[in-house]
């Protein structure tokens, strides 16, 4: 499922663009977000909302790698993430209305999964940058 979808892009079996507003549905089954690094906050907070109701095997949402003190890192993806992915480089987006390649972020970006994931995936995220898994402590 991607809630957050482009025009014309098919990511998921479900795909929810932003007129469908993908913040106002039940999320399920395995989801990949994207979202408007703008609005990054209410699709976290609805991202670990979602990963509670346990109706989603895992999200994997991409950020900026910001960690300021004062941000959604701390809210959001310390208490609920398990595995963050820190791209080696920057990455490249591809704008989804001319299908080609779009500015990067002016920042780095990182992959956060909520929830675990297969070994075949960690392994070939790893080769992509630093993979990290959360700790937990009891």
């Amino acid at each position: 499922m991607d809630p957050c979808a482009a025009p014309d892009t098919e990511i998921g079996e479900i795909n929810i663009g932003k007129e469908q507003d993908g913040l106002s549905y039940a999320w399920e089954g395995t989801v990949f977000m994207n979202p408007p690094f703008s609005e990054k906050e209410e699709w976290l907070e609805k991202a670990a909302q979602e990963y509670q109701r346990q109706t989603v095997d895992r999200i994997y949402a991409v950020t900026p790698d910001n960690t300021d003190a004062i941000s959604s890192w701390h809210e959001y993806i310390v208490p609920h993430v398990e595995w963050t992915l820190f791209y080696e480089s920057r990455i490249n987006f591809i704008d989804p209305e001319k299908g080609e390649q779009a500015n990067s972020p002016a920042g780095g970006t990182a992959l956060h999964i909520f929830g675990d994931a297969p070994n075949a995936t960690l392994r070939l995220l790893a080769e992509e940058g630093d993979l990290v898994r959360r700790p937990r402590f009891l």
